[in-house]
């Protein structure tokens, strides 16, 4: 877990304008674990002021199920760095958090999306130079439902925490 929080600190560091999505679906369990974080940052975020370490901005958007909905949002704020948040198979237990590289996102199962989550990346790419880090969190159950597992949502309370604490060096 640390290397995976080192690995964004660094990518953190090295940006100016920061914009994160969330994806998932708020009645499918675990899948919703993309729209909790944005809901927590947005919380966190308010409340604290940005690392004055070169970090000049910072947007957030909720993607739900049609993260294409906030493409235009995103091209207009043109951030230096994109964080996509989701709940995705990678074949790990529950809980378990993994960046996946832009390039990899094929291979990796996203399940309620309008559009495949490599065909956004793509799109985003013919109108931004923008860093791509997709965050990805093992789901647990998948199931209609509005409560995370118990794993899902202590990982997506250690996203939030490590990104509060990035983006707002305290």
């Amino acid at each position: 877990m640390k290397n995976l929080f080192k690995t964004i600190n660094r990518k953190i560091d090295s940006t100016s304008r920061i914009g994160i999505l969330g994806i998932g679906s708020e009645i499918r369990l675990d899948d919703a674990v993309g729209c909790y974080i944005i809901r927590e940052l947005e919380l966190q975020l308010k409340q604290k002021q940005f690392n004055t370490a070169g970090i000049s901005a910072v947007e957030i958007w909720y993607g739900g199920t049609a993260p294409e909905n906030v493409t235009g949002d995103i091209k207009r704020f043109n951030p230096s760095h994109l964080f996509m948040i989701d709940a995705a198979d990678i074949g790990c237990p529950p809980g378990t958090i993994k960046i996946i590289p832009a390039e990899d996102i094929c291979g990796v199962s996203f399940t309620t999306h309008m559009l495949p989550l490599s065909v956004i990346v793509d799109y985003l790419k013919t109108f931004l130079d923008t860093e791509f880090t997709i965050i990805g969190i093992q789901p647990k159950v998948l199931g209609f439902g509005t409560t995370l597992s118990d794993e899902v949502a202590q990982a997506g309370k250690e996203v939030v925490s490590q990104i509060t604490s990035l983006i707002t060096n305290q």
